[in-house]
């Protein structure tokens, strides 16, 4: 690790090496514009667009199933981009999970040390691809059970608690990051 240097970022020691960090030096006329444009164009709009599309997606289901489909679209990239990232959050997930929102099941292959994975899935054009993420996962894990829910989650009535929902990763994320 020639130039390689140790910095010590939110009580974590990281190398990091010149050639690890790129930066595209910008002339003060573009950063002038992409930061005017951003505060004072972007910034308003994503504000004003944000509310709309939440009340949008609660009232109307078009909303709900363009919004799905988009995530759908999006979920394999995401799923490649954070591999990583979602091994490491998801290495201590025991128990009962239940994932809302699977998608193509892309966090069920992260659940191998579950007893119950609950995928929760409203959208019926997402059912084929989960169901054969569920049966390539099964043959993998025979021993964690995994059963697939087509309901929304406010029309989700579960008979037990679950240890694990992604509201809990974001916990055991939080309290890594602070150990």
């Amino acid at each position: 690790m020639g130039n390689a240097q140790r910095r010590n970022i939110d009580g974590v020691s990281y190398s990091i090496s010149a050639d690890m960090i790129k930066v595209r030096k910008q002339s003060w006329k573009e950063y002038f514009v992409t930061s005017f444009a951003w505060n004072y164009i972007g910034v308003p709009i994503f504000a004003v667009l944000a509310p709309v599309w939440y009340l949008l997606v609660s009232n109307f289901d078009w909303v709900r199933q363009l919004s799905g489909q988009l995530a759908y679209f999006l979920m394999p990239w995401l799923d490649e981009t954070f591999r990583d990232v979602k091994r490491e959050l998801t290495q201590d997930v025991r128990g009962r999970v239940l994932d809302v929102g699977s998608g193509q099941g892309s966090w069920l292959k992260y659940c191998s040390q579950a007893t119950v994975v609950t995928e929760l899935e409203p959208i019926q054009e997402h059912l084929p691809p989960l169901r054969q993420s569920v049966e390539e996962f099964s043959k993998q894990n025979p021993s964690v059970r995994v059963e697939i829910v087509n309901r929304y989650m406010e029309e989700f009535q579960p008979d037990e608690l679950y240890d694990v929902s992604g509201r809990s990763l974001a916990m055991i994320c939080e309290k890594r990051r602070l150990n």
